[in-house]
């Protein structure tokens, strides 16, 4: 996309590898809440980038030292708003298919507060 620099790509790999450091301590978990973090990573990932939009435009550079801890603490609220809507609305749903399922990520999409 001729859109993006490689200042912005370079910017959102980093947030990424934030997001999936954060989702090392979920991997460790049992049951659907590890299944989310597996299955579900670039879905959470995609919603961590839709609420730090606004933070990753107005960035030079650099990020602030805080943002690290403002990327994780959005990757915790997201995860745990995913695994509520997931446990509402597809309690019997294997997360490996659901993930992969546009339709559902957007009704899971519409139900996350972000």
């Amino acid at each position: 996309n001729p859109s993006v620099t490689g200042l912005d790509l370079w910017k959102l790999v980093q947030v990424l590898r934030i997001v999936e450091g954060s989702l090392t301590e979920f991997q460790k978990l049992d049951g659907r809440e590890r299944l989310l973090a597996v299955h579900g990573n670039r879905f959470l990932a995609h919603l961590v980038f839709q609420v730090l939009k606004s933070d990753l435009e107005d960035q030079d550079t650099h990020f602030p030292d805080n943002f690290k801890a403002k990327v994780i603490d959005t990757t915790y609220l997201v995860y745990q708003q995913i695994l509520e809507v997931i446990s509402a609305q597809f309690p019997n749903s294997y997360l490996a298919s659901l993930f992969k399922n546009q339709s559902k990520c957007e009704d899971i999409k519409s139900c996350i507060k972000l």
